[in-house]
């Protein structure tokens, strides 16, 4: 069996850059998934030159900070102040698909443009398994040659999209994301695909963590969870094979 261990929210902040990275070099941590309007995204993306060997997607966020897109090109994603309209995920039927379009292919080119190689795709909040919003983020995987994130428990037509659009995804378990983060959730593990995610957040506690997240400490959890010493024994115990997205782009 093959997991890919990813980690959201790179570029959040300093202290989410370091602690993705030492669960990278440290841990057992395989991908991340970058946010190209992240408060620290340029510091991220200083880490990702220092540690070129780093499987890196994009994050695309539509309901958090500022965009990147001018905020008249995009009404229906933002509000008075010109930032995004904080997430409401059920009025995610409201926001206009063009206008979705335009400020997810600006993250991607941003991100591209300062060189950062991108293999995968997912979205803040799971935004983009909104049924309204699924074919827009398929068609920008298929455009771009990405991988999916698709989150377990959906409908079996988002499959369908999917396989009809060529479009490679994964299947993320994202039980992970919980308050009880520990190692006996690998003990033993338990898939449902031949390839898996596990989503995961692991960080440094700083200020804009402290300030700004409702899951603070539980990422410090996860951090030290990941780098625990024995997960490796553990997973080797169980034929658990750990990959990254780039081995699903090679296959694409």
């Amino acid at each position: 069996m093959k997991l890919i261990i990813n980690s959201d929210d790179f570029g959040y902040s300093q202290g989410h850059n370091y602690g993705i990275i030492r669960a990278f070099t440290h841990g057992v941590l395989t991908s991340t998934t970058l946010m190209a309007n992240g408060k620290e995204v340029n510091h991220a993306i200083e880490l990702i030159r220092l540690n070129p060997t780093l499987d890196v997607g994009i994050h695309v966020v539509l309901d958090h900070g500022t965009p990147l897109s001018p905020a008249h090109l995009i009404p229906s994603l933002v509000n008075e102040h010109q930032i995004f309209n904080k997430s409401n995920l059920e009025l995610a039927h409201n926001l206009n698909l063009d206008e979705v379009a335009l400020e997810i292919e600006t993250q991607i080119q941003s991100l591209l443009d300062q060189g950062v190689e991108l293999t995968h795709m997912d979205s803040h909040h799971h935004i983009h398994m909104q049924p309204h919003l699924f074919p827009t983020f398929v068609a920008m995987a298929k455009k771009y040659q990405f991988s999916l994130r698709l989150v377990q428990g959906v409908d079996d037509s988002y499959e369908e999209l999917l396989k009809k659009e060529e479009v490679k995804y994964v299947h993320c378990n994202h039980r992970f994301y919980k308050e009880t983060v520990s190692l006996d959730y690998f003990k033993p593990y338990e898939f449902c695909e031949e390839v898996e995610e596990l989503m995961t957040h692991p960080a440094y506690c700083d200020e804009i963590i402290l300030n700004e997240s409702s899951y603070a400490m539980h990422r410090v959890l996860e951090l030290d969870v990941l780098c625990n010493t024995s997960l490796p024994t553990l997973l080797k115990e169980q034929n658990i094979e750990l990959i990254s997205f780039k081995h699903i782009k090679e296959k694409i």
